[in-house]
């Protein structure tokens, strides 16, 4: 499966952020207002449902409270990967919360 982001309503970041990646097998229609991700962003993308495995030895046991972290995570992956976007849309890298990075 394919993924795309309508380039006139969202970038990468926005478009996660509000569930608007589109998942299609063929590029949707008007083609040029669709662009495909690329390889970076498909795998941050792709990579979200698999967070909640590192959560769940953490201490939040509120599904509000996971899925703060989930992207709180995400942002992390997002500035790091995409400099730009984390400008444009405040992100800031806070890996306070990921304890196995932690020595």
């Amino acid at each position: 499966m394919r993924y795309f982001i309508h380039l006139v309503i969202d970038d990468f970041w926005t478009a996660i952020k509000n569930d608007r990646v589109i998942e299609s097998p063929l590029k949707p229609h008007p083609y040029k207002e669709y662009r495909e991700l690329t390889t970076e962003e498909n795998i941050i993308y792709r990579g979200l449902e698999f967070y909640i495995v590192y959560f769940s030895n953490e201490r939040y046991g509120t599904p509000e409270g996971r899925k703060a972290l989930q992207w709180k995570s995400m942002a992390n992956d997002v500035a790091e990967a995409f400099p730009d976007l984390a400008e444009k849309h405040n992100l800031v890298i806070d890996r306070a919360h990921e304890y196995w990075r932690k020595k």
